[in-house]
């Protein structure tokens, strides 16, 4: 069987990691086209997983339409070469329509409900969409749900477990408060509306809570002077280690947001789009109290200060509140779901 992954997106490189070992396991060809975004192919070095650049992520609407007719040409071309039996991937319009024209089924990852141009364009495309169990889009016959979060890929216990060895590292003492921020580029297509936190504001942000934690920060974008002396450059295993270790996550990111929940960790989201409303994701974990969304910086502030009002240690969070979204194993049923996709498409 010959496999051909997309990877777009860091979080991607982390879904799709530990099926791809299982399946070159197997004894599977998997072939991977990569269009760098942030560390995505940083990531896919630390693995040791063989990958082909394909081009790079494009920072506005204009240059991502052109970028789609370079990739589309660029992968219709590989696609010949390889003869792949399945595509796999979240939403992407070149990878839909070289599987439709090579008559090959294509498998959709995706969590993301707010970018419904390219939804418009694959699901038709596409042989199946697999979705958390509480997307809030309906896709039809097509649509496969699971009782987890596409997070859970690489979290599940089988995957990760946090490994203390990043406190000493980072010389975080157990009575220590640490938050953990995350700032993002908000050039993809779903951050049109843009950033909820403006540059004072983080400003303003971090020094106010500097006095009251030990603060790391982790940047898509540049970070001045005033705020790089908190940031950390660390793997991706590494960051989620920190994020379970750590007492809060503050960020823009909703992705590190679900991370950060189904750690343990204490979540809050400032983000101007990104909220129960528009992401089944975050519907399912505020039903449950685990994360706060909300676009007002004051309104964060006030959240932090009276959830950790009177505590002074850092947070000994216990997984097993979170047992209830980390029974299923997503890479066996993926798995399954190629085998049964190919079958069926021979």
């Amino acid at each position: 069987m010959r496999v051909l992954v997309s990877i777009n997106h860091p979080k991607q490189v982390f879904i799709f990691k530990n099926l791809i070992r299982t399946l070159i396991l197997d004894g599977h060809e998997v072939k991977i086209l990569s269009v760098s975004k942030d560390i995505s192919n940083e990531l896919l070095d630390n693995l040791n997983i063989d990958y082909k650049i394909m081009g790079s992520n494009q920072s506005t609407f204009i240059k991502k339409i052109i970028n789609l007719f370079v990739l589309f040409f660029s992968t219709l071309f590989f696609v010949k070469v390889f003869k792949p039996d399945i595509f796999l991937g979240q939403a992407v319009v070149y990878f839909g329509f070289v599987s439709k024209i090579v008559d090959k089924p294509y498998i959709i990852v995706e969590d993301t409900e707010c970018v419904d141009l390219i939804h418009a364009v694959t699901i038709p495309l596409c042989t199946k969409v697999v979705t958390p169990d509480w997307f809030l889009k309906n896709f039809g016959k097509k649509h496969v749900r699971f009782s987890s979060f596409l997070e859970n890929f690489y979290l599940h216990p089988k995957y990760f477990s946090p490994n203390p060895q990043i406190l000493k590292d980072l010389k975080i003492n157990k009575n220590d408060k640490c938050m953990f921020i995350r700032f993002v580029s908000w050039n993809a297509i779903h951050d049109d509306a843009g950033s909820s936190m403006t540059f004072s504001e983080k400003l303003e942000f971090v020094d106010f809570f500097s006095s009251h934690f030990r603060i790391f920060i982790s940047s898509e974008s540049k970070l001045p002077p005033s705020l790089s002396k908190y940031e950390v450059n660390l793997s991706g295993t590494e960051i989620h280690d920190l994020l379970h270790y750590c007492s809060i996550y503050v960020g823009e990111s909703p992705t590190m947001t679900t991370e950060s929940a189904l750690l343990g960790t204490p979540s809050i989201c400032i983000n101007s789009w990104a909220n129960p409303s528009t992401l089944g994701n975050f519907s399912e974990l505020s039903r449950k109290d685990l994360i706060k969304c909300t676009d007002n910086i004051d309104e964060a502030r006030n959240w932090i200060l009276e959830r950790f009002k009177g505590t002074g240690s850092l947070s000994t969070n216990n997984l097993e509140n979170y047992s209830s979204y980390r029974e299923v194993d997503l890479n066996d049923k993926l798995y399954e779901l190629i085998n049964a996709s190919i079958y069926k498409s021979n």
